[in-house]
């Protein structure tokens, strides 16, 4: 192992604070798309765009994972686990979200619009 392993409760707290910002995105999303059907650019009574209001479902959904991880690393408090978060990390394709759930000091400055091409 590269690093020692960290307790699981603090590798779910961080995944709780990755979800919570996905959250934060998909609002963003959300009130993009309401600014449009205010605006008359989009029509929400039929068609694909129908299929936008899966949106808010996409928000719940994370809201309620959020939620259930963080109450998880309440439960798990002090456990330890066999792997170090760096151990784990090839897993995910993302730099910024490697760097955020290994615990890294920095992570690479993504602004908000920014898409990572892997």
């Amino acid at each position: 192992m590269s690093t020692p392993p960290a307790a699981l409760d603090v590798l779910l707290s961080l995944t709780a604070t990755e979800i919570s910002h996905c959250r934060k995105l998909v609002q963003r999303l959300e009130d993009a798309i309401h600014a449009l059907v205010d605006r008359g650019e989009i029509q929400m009574t039929s068609g694909p765009a129908r299929e936008l209001q899966a949106i808010d479902r996409l928000d719940q959904r994370l809201h309620d994972l959020t939620r259930w991880t963080e109450a998880l690393a309440l439960a798990t408090r002090d456990c330890p686990i066999a792997m170090s978060a760096a151990d784990l990390a090839p897993v995910l394709s993302l730099a910024e979200l490697r760097h955020a759930l290994t615990g890294a000091e920095t992570a690479p400055a993504f602004p908000p619009s920014a898409a990572e091409v892997f």
